[in-house]
């Protein structure tokens, strides 16, 4: 396991995410504006996936999806959630790094989890999710880069940062829709607000 050491922090961070507004809002926008790529029952991988409202919002429209996440608590809400909706989607209570890649996709996310690992881990979890997309298939993937230097407080969560554009390098061989470097704010739990350099990826596999 890659990222045990943090599972409690990430327990404690999805136990304060208020159930019922989470999965009613609307799908992420960054899924949303690739959906109609996407071909009908079309495979779907979330990685990292957290309490998974993408994972679900993409199973109710008729996608076979398999949504991957470490934490008890928001494997146990996403479960817990998919009964309430009927849906049968295939849950994997697992560090992302223990996921064993058998499947091929016509999309996988990884949206904003390979900040918190070790560079020799992330790298090698890229390539897998590249080897693994259909050609045609399309990989959204999220990173912090280093731009800006990690908060104190969230160093004890950070593994290795992208340097600022490296991710746009790893995917020069396949077909870019789009590409963006911009800076988040947002404020946790304690009023405590943070800066975040985003690197952002939609790109197919040719």
């Amino acid at each position: 396991m890659c990222t045990g050491t943090k599972q409690d922090i990430w327990d404690d961070f999805f136990r304060s995410v208020e159930k019922r507004k989470y999965y009613d809002s609307p799908l992420n926008p960054d899924v949303g504006e690739i959906v109609h790529l996407l071909p009908e029952g079309a495979a779907v991988l979330d990685l990292g996936c957290g309490m998974a409202k993408t994972a679900l919002r993409l199973c109710e429209m008729g996608f076979g999806v398999t949504a991957v996440d470490s934490s008890n608590v928001a494997i146990r809400a996403l479960t817990e959630e998919c009964e309430r909706r009927g849906l049968k989607l295939d849950i994997r209570h697992l560090d992302v790094c223990d996921f064993e890649f058998r499947d091929t996709y016509d999309l996988i996310i990884a949206h904003g989890i390979f900040q918190f690992l070790p560079r020799e881990i992330w790298e090698k979890l890229i390539d897998q999710i590249k080897e693994h997309t259909r050609k045609g298939g399309i990989n959204l993937v999220l990173v912090f880069s280093d731009s800006i230097p990690v908060p104190d407080d969230m160093k004890d969560m950070a593994g290795d940062m992208f340097k600022e554009g490296e991710l746009f390098e790893m995917y020069d061989d396949w077909k870019i829709i789009s590409q963006e470097s911009y800076v988040k704010e947002d404020e946790h739990p304690g009023g405590i607000r943070h800066r975040h350099p985003m690197n952002k990826l939609v790109a197919v596999k040719r």
